[in-house]
């Protein structure tokens, strides 16, 4: 037969570390003031972050799976669907009428 565990006890244990029985104080723990939040000085990183940043904007509004479809197909800047119809676009797999036009509230333009 196994052991079995004193439920009442481990209660107890819990409630005296947390200070809710008599005669056993929780551990007080000392205030932390919170640091003043530092502003990081920008980068070279950064700044060449931001071209890709453009590209995402062309992207908002859709899926993560829409986004990566769209990207393997050749599409990944506006200029690419610039080059491209809406037949083309909506051959890809997965992208439908409402993901295009989620794109053309993007900013995005087709050839036609």
């Amino acid at each position: 037969m196994s052991k079995k565990k004193n439920r009442k006890k481990a209660l107890k244990l819990q409630m005296k570390r947390q200070g809710l029985i008599k005669g056993q104080a929780a551990q007080e723990t000392a205030a932390v003031k919170p640091a003043a939040p530092k502003k990081p000085a920008q980068t070279k990183a950064q700044v060449k972050s931001a071209p890709k940043a453009e590209a995402t904007d062309v992207f908002a509004g859709l899926s993560a799976a829409k986004q990566a479809s769209l990207e393997e197909a050749g599409f990944k800047s506006q200029a690419d669907f610039a080059k491209a119809s809406e037949k083309d676009v909506l051959a890809v797999k997965g992208i439908g009428p409402a993901a295009i036009t989620s794109l053309k509230e993007n900013g995005v333009v087709f050839a036609d």
